[in-house]
């Protein structure tokens, strides 16, 4: 009886922590998808009220990552459950950094919203819808235990990829013929690459999926991996301009 007293306290904590992070997930997707909106409507005011609401996804972590550690010292779970305790602490630090990133979207957007648009605007928006679909997709995956979820994940971050990189070269060429434009085009460029870091986060929690349910570790593509370190990607054959001298290789202030 005491036994199974024990195994019924320790799923109910397990439980506990996916309720958990299905919160932090939940308040990581409203604020991009505001995030988005904002600059959409134009809003600064909105704008400006989602950098202060980053702390509480940071309390988020702290908190789950402590009963994480709790659960780790007072239990010494294996196999399956040592996975899961591991898998959680792990996304959490995935979701903190997507909420620096739309927050860091959000600062940018306010810079912007009151001067003239670009046209390449839209495309950001559209690589923001495709973010917030990979964030919501993996954190369906984790809930669910689906490792089908979580590869298609996987196979859609290419897709964001490839329109970052049409963006970068459409937004720099804007720069280039126009260089009035500078002053929007140059946030924009650091909006596009969070949204594009928010999606790599999103393909790592699905990694993350399949180590949780299959055992399996996660791969790593030393490529994405050197690109990321940066704020935008690598202008290799691509003519530079004075437009984007101090920009390319720059490291992200995010």
């Amino acid at each position: 009886m005491n036994q199974e007293h024990t195994v019924k306290s320790f799923d109910a904590a397990l439980a506990k922590l996916d309720r958990a992070l299905a919160r932090m997930g939940g308040a990581v997707e409203s604020q991009l998808a505001d995030a988005l909106e904002a600059l959409d409507r134009r809003d600064p005011q909105l704008a400006g009220g989602i950098a202060e609401r980053d702390s509480e996804i940071d309390r988020d972590e702290q908190s789950i990552n402590l009963d994480c550690v709790r659960l780790l010292a007072l239990r010494q779970p294996m196999a399956t459950d040592l996975r899961t305790i591991m898998s959680v602490y792990k996304t959490t630090g995935h979701l903190e950094r997507m909420g620096d990133h739309a927050a860091g979207f959000a600062r940018r957007a306010q810079e912007i919203i009151t001067r003239p648009p670009l046209a390449e605007t839209a495309g950001v928006l559209h690589l923001g819808k495709m973010a917030q679909e990979a964030v919501r997709q993996a954190l369906d995956a984790f809930i669910d235990r689906d490792c089908d979820k979580a590869e298609a994940v996987h196979r859609r971050d290419d897709e964001v990829d490839a329109l970052y990189n049409q963006l970068f070269r459409d937004i720099t060429a804007a720069m280039s013929r126009e260089p009035s434009a500078i002053a929007v085009a140059t946030p924009l460029l650091f909006m596009a690459k969070s949204l594009e870091r928010i999606a790599d986060q999103a393909a790592d929690i699905a990694q993350t999926v399949l180590f949780m349910v299959r055992g399996e570790m996660p791969g790593v593509n030393p490529v994405k991996l050197a690109n990321n370190n940066f704020s935008v990607i690598s202008t290799k054959n691509q003519p530079s301009s004075p437009a984007t001298d101090g920009v390319i290789g720059q490291e992200s202030d995010e």
